[in-house]
């Protein structure tokens, strides 16, 4: 008599940075069956959303049809509860019916949340009902294209025949909010009626740059004409002005949301600890606390690390590099899991900080190379770009992101 061995079945749910990497990694494996779960049949490059704000182009790709040729299963459809203990994930429109896994794997980011601002609830859900939108998020193509839009209804151009000032505040002085100031100061030319504010309750910005990184780049803000206020949150929105904490009142036209996710997706609470709202909490091999054969990877993972020779407890920062060195990691540790390997004849993960890349529109921007230096005096020689190289450095960081789905058995080109 023949025996037939199951081969295990691992589920990724979420196509981003994290999840499709590991997806198609997995795939190698000719010893465990992939399901891909996601609502979306195209990729969107996040970390390019400030290109598609300058020309209007989107940096997207469609990976459906080319994941069957991989031997990943693709569903698409969003999750609605998971089952930790009978591992079983139930999927909307799926017949009602749970799908059974052996490994679960979660890349699903993390889901947006307004800041808590006094009246900016009120005020977003007005403007989701108008056609004249002005309070935007900041996370995928469909926000990007409706900025477009309310920036042309403004006249947010070089040359302008407007009688008064227009305010646009970019809510959120982090990477993300810094390159749409930059994006804006670019649309908007030399034209001093359009006025850019980038707001931030932190009083600095990019604290682990190098001073003399973060001296050029305050001039670049100077020479472009984008104001900043740091050091005061927003306290209460109202239809024509922002009021800060500190008695400050800013006028605006337009509002940007940079402020990032804070908190995991609903059908998540089964398997996040009571005391950890901003992700999943893992171990040093990302798999969920208290919950085996489940696993968190990118954004959506707590992956706590020692900061070493200072070993204090740091938080894996979320960015794209890190979620798909994470997914890859994980892909080749899942099969050997099912082959009964010791966990300690798996490398452990070590996560390779590239760098970091903040552009201020096509001409400027800066640019940490390598890790964040351990102590101030190394800040002072830690390596950096300036200038238009940056936004010619993160176009590569592109293509090098696209040659590793290729490797991966997906040529996305």
């Amino acid at each position: 008599m023949t025996l037939h061995r199951q081969i295990p079945h691992v589920i990724v749910v979420g196509a981003g940075y994290a999840g499709l990497p590991c997806a198609l990694r997995l795939a190698r494996h000719e010893d465990v069956r992939v399901t891909l779960v996601s609502p979306d049949v195209r990729q969107e490059l996040t970390c390019d959303l400030y290109r598609t704000l300058r020309t209007g182009k989107p940096y997207t790709f469609a990976f459906q049809k080319l994941l069957a040729r991989r031997g990943v299963r693709f569903i698409e459809s969003r999750v609605t509860n998971v089952d930790p203990a009978n591992k079983l994930l139930e999927l909307r429109g799926i017949n009602q019916q749970a799908l059974p896994y052996d490994a679960l794997v979660v890349a699903t980011g993390l889901r947006s949340v307004m800041p808590a601002i006094e009246g900016l609830e009120d005020l977003y859900q007005q403007n989701k009902e108008n056609l004249s939108k002005r309070i935007f998020q900041f996370k995928k193509t469909s926000h990007v294209q409706e900025l477009r839009t309310a920036l042309a209804r403004i006249g947010w151009k070089p040359e302008s025949r407007e009688s008064r000032d227009r305010f646009v505040v970019v809510l959120g002085a982090g990477s993300t909010g810094i390159e749409v100031a930059g994006e804006l100061a670019y649309l908007r030319g030399n034209n001093k009626r359009c006025r850019i504010i980038l707001l931030d309750e932190h009083p600095s910005m990019l604290k682990d740059f190098s001073p003399i990184a973060r001296k050029l780049f305050r001039k670049d803000l100077n020479r472009l004409k984008i104001e900043t206020v740091l050091g005061s949150p927003a306290s209460r929105l109202s239809a024509e002005e922002l009021h800060l904490q500190n008695g400050q009142v800013i006028p605006w036209d337009l509002l940007v949301l940079c402020t990032g996710a804070k908190r995991t997706t609903t059908w998540l609470s089964g398997l996040a600890s009571a005391e950890n709202q901003v992700g999943l909490a893992v171990d040093e091999s990302f798999e969920i606390k208290a919950h085996p054969l489940h696993f968190a990877i990118g954004d959506v993972a707590r992956y706590t690390i020692n900061s070493a020779p200072l070993m204090n407890p740091l938080i894996l920062p979320r960015r794209a590099q890190f979620a798909v060195q994470s997914g890859l990691y994980l892909a080749d540790r899942i099969p050997l899991l099912f082959k009964n390997f010791p966990h300690q004849n798996h490398a452990a993960f070590r996560a390779s900080d590239l760098g970091y890349l903040v552009t201020l529109g096509p001409h400027d921007g800066i640019g940490r190379l390598g890790p964040p230096a351990s102590s101030r005096l190394a800040k002072w020689v830690s390596p950096f770009v300036h200038g238009a190289s940056v936004d010619k450095l993160k176009n590569l960081v592109r293509v090098r992101y696209l040659l590793t789905l290729k490797r991966e058995g997906y040529n996305p080109f």
